[in-house]
């Protein structure tokens, strides 16, 4: 793996640790809508470690997802689809 797809995978990782930490508070502290939109963007920041990983570049949501159902199966991708969908309800 060439060090340029190697540091991208690195930086979604540490990118998706960082909104692990802030959906935890979120949660402590009872907001709910914002813990929702920490997990979907760190779910997203871990599918695009793997896209990175697997040399697999992605645009937008739908792109996303599709990626997410071809390399992590159905069922991921259901709860994909459905975390986004927590997180557009979160934020009406």
């Amino acid at each position: 793996m060439s060090g340029y797809w190697r540091e991208l995978a690195l930086k979604f990782f540490e990118k998706a640790k960082i909104l692990r930490k802030e959906a935890t508070i979120d949660l402590e502290h009872g907001a709910y809508n914002k813990a929702i939109s920490a997990s979907y963007f760190m779910v997203e920041s871990i599918a695009n470690a793997i896209f990175a990983y697997k040399k697999q570049k992605t645009r937008g949501f739908a792109g996303r997802a599709n990626l997410i159902r071809e390399i992590l199966g159905i069922n991921a991708y259901k709860l994909f689809l459905k975390l986004h969908e927590y997180r557009e309800k979160s934020r009406l």
